[in-house]
Parts: structure tokens; sequence; C-alpha cells
């Protein structure tokens, strides 16, 4: 066991993790002498030997610990709690607080001297904590002698302290009973802690009483978005907050839009006991904006600016939608009434800052994976038009629009089979093909010399196991036995089909963005922001991207993970830092964490995402190639650059 002076030292050497730290620096942040912290590095040294852990020191730079992450999963038990311990996503949880709640006295040494660690560390904290601050537009102010203070709107702070207390820690106790049926009873004791039990009930219980008078119901998300704003906005009218007027012209309120909120405001009056003034009923319009209710109501039709801007999205959508798959989009009118109801809402809270929680997120990114990462190319477009891009959770609500209609549209492919062989094998054969292929239908198996038949039935193409064959209408060689390289020519074969059908001849391939020096075989395994910066090395040295490109590839992941399924992740970056559309790939020796699921195929896509057409083309090729698993099998399996240019094709 290691005495009590030398283990303080090492859990700030732990919180320090790879930062070298001096021996003067430690010595002031412990308030022991530099002759006693020489003395107790020794111990440290010593017990860092036993344990296997890497402890370096070097002159002139200071000492640290090189932390695998399995040293990270038994540290604690090793060090006990005797002494304070603040990971980084403790640290970054207590910086947000501390400059939400305007406590501008803080200076980059007194949060070093509370969270036990580097004034180094604490400057890396900052930056990613001003990361996290664009997304609500606030920036960080640092001076000298005042201290680290944070700027905004009072919307934004707003959106911003809702955002952090979903994150806040707590200690869940005995169950007790929920105040709404659409909150449970684990986010319900969380609310109670963090909002304090009597405001959240008061809150429930004024939008009960709302609902009973409207006639109107909040769906479950919106419930919850509700409870959450309006805690955070009589928090902050007790504090003196009020939103200022430039803030809110935002919506114009109708008449419908008005009566609504100065009900609710009213009825949280009666029941919280607190005072509404005009500008914050005007902050209640927005609330009740962004709100979805389980029938049709009048609020939405209110605004004629978000109208038009729905409307434009929705076609934007379709068009983009009907080229990047191959399917037509256009005659699904369910998907276009879908998609003007979900994005009236969206639009106001995207660019009110209004978060709502998807319970379906981790189920989409699984299922819908490649769909959930071409919305988020349509959240770019969406961008254009009203200044900000969705939250994942919006872009998780829109896939699942786009999921329904995928399975609507009607993608068949009629083929008829040519053997040479016995009607058994053609029989066989067929059933392998319609296994391996889903939606290519066999209707009919016929000989050579019957081919003439086939200008007569409604197919699209021949299969055929005669090497040569001629014939009027396309035609794809596959062996009896349907192996992945057959799959591969079928699947080419169907794409073909479906372009043809929407009068869309495509002129390009992968090739045309990918080249085999922007392929990285069989990579050693290192940590994800690692690999990015290898693949953006690539791409910058090819002059395709800017410097700032890397950048933006980390704060997409941020947003959420780019892993698509099948083992293949596609991370990008979402602004115009590129130059020359490409890819660039790697393929790892073994699988890493992509945040939602482990990944050994990274397509490193650098897209302008403003160029709506090339972003088009694109993705319908990738939609092809990523999502098909046997394609991703042989780009597994082949040995050469050129092996991987081929399956492209």
């Amino acid at each position: 066991m290691l005495s009590d002076k030398a283990l303080r030292i090492m859990k700030v050497l732990v919180l320090n993790r790879n930062t070298p730290i001096t021996v003067k620096m430690l010595s002031v942040m412990l308030d022991m002498s530099e002759r006693t912290v020489n003395t107790y590095l020794k111990e440290v040294g010593s017990f860092c030997d036993r344990e296997g852990i890497n402890y370096v020191g070097r002159r002139g730079v200071g000492v640290y610990l090189e932390l695998e992450p399995e040293d990270m999963n038994r540290l604690p038990e090793l060090l006990g709690q005797e002494a304070p311990y603040y990971d980084e996503q403790d640290r970054q949880f207590y910086i947000r607080q501390i400059l939400l709640q305007g406590w501008g006295n803080y200076t980059i040494s007194l949060f070093a001297e509370e969270l036990y660690v580097s004034r180094q560390v604490i400057g890396a904290d900052l930056e990613e904590a001003e990361r996290w601050f664009q997304n609500y537009e606030i920036t960080i102010l640092r001076k000298s002698r005042t201290g680290v203070t944070a700027k905004g709107t009072e919307v934004g702070f707003r959106s911003a302290l809702a955002a952090l207390c979903r994150e806040q820690k707590v200690e869940f106790k005995e169950e007790s009973l929920s105040c709404d049926y659409r909150i449970g009873i684990g986010k319900a004791q969380h609310l109670y802690q963090v909002y304090e039990k009597k405001l959240v009930q008061g809150v429930c219980r004024a939008l009960q009483l709302f609902e009973t008078k409207s006639s109107l119901v909040f769906v479950d998300y919106s419930f919850i978005m509700m409870v959450e704003y309006l805690c955070v906005q009589i928090k902050r009218m007790e504090k003196g907050f009020i939103v200022k007027e430039e803030e809110l012209v935002i919506l114009s309120p109708g008449r419908a839009g008005s009566v609504l909120s100065e009900s609710l405001a009213d009825t949280l009056e009666y029941v919280c006991g607190v005072r509404y003034p005009a500008k914050e009923r005007s902050y209640i319009y927005l609330l009740l904006s962004g709100a979805e209710f389980r029938q049709e109501e009048h609020v939405r039709q209110e605004d004629q600016c978000a109208r038009q801007q729905v409307e434009e999205i929705c076609r934007h959508i379709v068009s983009y939608l009907s080229a990047a798959t191959g399917l037509d989009f256009y005659r699904e009118k369910r998907l276009f009434s879908g998609l003007e109801s979900f994005l009236y809402k969206c639009i106001v809270r995207t660019r009110c800052g209004f978060e709502i929680r998807n319970p379906f997120l981790e189920d989409v990114k699984t299922n819908y994976g490649i769909i959930f990462n071409t919305c988020f190319g349509m959240g770019a477009y969406i961008r254009e038009v009203i200044g900000r891009i969705p939250s994942e959770h919006e872009i998780a609500f829109l896939t699942l629009l786009i999921g329904g209609a995928l399975i609507r549209i009607e993608k068949r492919v009629n083929a008829v089979l040519v053997g040479a062989g016995s009607l058994f094998l053609a029989e066989m054969t067929t059933k392998k093909i319609e296994k391996r292929m889903e939606g290519l239908r066999i209707i009919a198996v016929l000989s050579k010399d019957e081919l003439d038949k086939a200008q007569t039935l409604s197919c699209d193409m021949v299969i055929t196991t005669i090497q040569g064959l001629k014939c009027d209408l396309p035609a794809v060689y596959v062996t009896p036995v349907v192996d992945d390289r057959d799959a591969l020519r079928l699947q080419k074969a169907c794409s073909e089909v479906f372009t043809l059908r929407l009068g869309r001849p495509e002129q390009i391939t992968l090739r045309s963005y990918i080249r085999p020096e922007f392929i990285l075989l069989d990579v050693e395994t290192v940590a994800k922001n690692k690999l990015i910066e290898m693949g953006f090395q690539v791409l910058r040295d090819h002059g395709c991207v800017t410097d700032s490109y890397y950048q933006e590839v980390l704060y997409r992941e941020t947003i959420s993970s780019t892993e698509i399924g099948n083992g293949v992740a596609i991370p990008h970056g979402i602004e115009n830092s590129v130059l020359i559309p490409a890819v660039c790939m790697i393929r790892l020796q073994k699988r890493i964490d992509w945040g939602s699921a482990p990944v050994d195929i990274i397509f490193m896509l650098a897209l302008n995402f403003n160029d709506g057409e090339t972003t088009r083309r694109f993705f319908k090729l990738f939609y092809e190639k990523a999502g098909n698993e046997n394609i991703v099998k042989l780009l597994r399996t082949a040995r050469t650059e050129e092996e991987i240019m081929e399956i492209l094709q």
C-alpha cells in the first residue's frame, strides 16, 4: 500500500494521464515542499514497477504515467477512495456547470487547484468545453485577471443547462411513483434530484391541467422536454435571468399560439407560484411550437416562414434520397406528409436549441446505419436553410420516417434463369440466388433454346450459368455455386436495373473517389483519433482537404458515432473543407470500438456536403457497397489495393 502522501501524488499523476507535471507544480497543488515531493516520488515509482504501470520521469520535463485502458480499469481498486478522484468526464461537467452558473471569478489556476490537475490539463478541458458550448452558440472568454467566463444568449444558456442536467450523475434511491405516466421511474428520480421534487411535480401538474383545458395531449418525449425546459426557465427567472426581446424573434406568434402560451403561463403561475412577464410567456410559445401532440393542432400552421422552409427541405430530402438510393421516393405521399409534420417541429426545436430524446436512437443507428448517416448528409443542407444542424436524436426520427418509406417502396427485380445443366441443378441454383439476393425473384427457368421466351415475360434481366450467352436483355453470368463474387455481380446488375428505371444513368463508380494510394491495409489498431489523423494526412497530402478537415471530423464524432453496421465506419466532416471529393479506406488488423460498435473497416469520407449533386451520387454508390455483407466480406479478405479497387468497381 502507498503512504498517504505518495497516494495523493499518485492520484494527481493519474488525473494528468500522459501529461508531464513538474515537481514544483506538484508541490503547489498538494501543499508539500519540493523535497517532500521528490522523496515520495520514489515510493510512487516503486509502486508502479510492482503493478506493471509505466512511470516516466524526464529531467526538465516532469513526471507522468503512460496508462493503458486496462490500467485505468484497475487503478480505482489499487488506489482506494481516500482522496478526491475526478476523471475527465467529472472535470468537464464541473467546468461547464461553473461557467453556466456565471461565476466569473474562476481562473484556470483555481480550476486546477480544485480538480487536482495541472493548468495544462485544464487548458485542454476548456478547449473541449468550447466545442461543447458551440452547440448552444456560447463562447468562452479567458482573461488573465478576471478569470474564465461564458457568454451567450439566455435562450442558449437555458438549452445548455438542460443538456448539462441530463448528464448529471445522481444516486437512485428507493423507488417512488412518477408524477406522470409518460415519465419512467428512473427518469422521474433523476428529475427530482436535479431540479428538486417539488418543482418537478408542480410543473407536471401544470402541464396536465393545460392538457385538460386545451384538449391537447403531449407525446411522451415532448412532455419530458417541456418539464425539463420549464424547470430550467423557472430556476433562471428566480435568479433574475430573463430572456431578451431580440432572442424571441424566431417565430411570429399567431392568435392560436398566443392563446395556448397564455393559458400555460397562467396555469404555471397558479400551480408553481411564479410570475411570468411578457417575454417569458413568449418563451413558452417557443416551447409549445416545438412540442408534438397526439392530436393535430394549429400552432404549427402559424409561422409562414417556417412553413416555407419545411416545404423547401421536404423537396430536397425526397430528391436527395431518390438519387442516393436509386429508388423512387417521389410517389411516396405518406413520406412527404410525415416529413412536413415532423420537420416543422424539428426546425423550431433546432432553431431554438430545444433538445428531445429519441428512445429508439441506438436501435436506429444499429438497424438503419447507412440511412442514419445519409440523413446526416442532409442535415448539412438543413443547416443552410435554418442556420443549425439537427441533433442526432432528431436525425434518428427522420431516419425512422425514411426507413418506413423504404419498406413500402417496391424494390424487386424479376429475372429468368438460363442454365446449361439439368432442371434440378437449375432449381438448386435458383434457390441459392434468391436466398443470397433479397429483392431478386426468379420468375422462370429456361433452357438456352427457350431464350426467346424471356422477351415475352415481365423480366428485367437474364441470369445464366452459360458463359458468353448473348441475348437482347441485360445478362449476368453466375456459377452454379453462387459464391461471393457471383453475388457481387448480381448486386451490380440489380443496381443498373434500378438506375435505368429512374432514367438517371450513373457515369461514375466509387473508383471515382478512391485511388490505390488512398487505401491502407492491415493497419495496427490504435486510438480512434489516431486512425482519423492517419486518414486525414493521406487526404491532405494529396490535396483533397484543408487543415481544418481533421477537427471537423473529430467534432462530427462527438455528435454521434459514424459506425453504420457490418463492422464499417464512415467518419466525415460537416463543413466545406473539401477541395477534391475523395475517400480514404483503412482496414485494421483487429476491430476497435467506434462508440456504438466495433469496426475494422473505415471509409474516411471527404465530401463537400454543400455540393448536393456530388453527395447524392456518392451516397447512391456507397449505399450499394457498404450495405452489402458480401462486398464487405470481400473487402476483409482482399490481399492488395488492386483487389480492393476491383471490388469497388
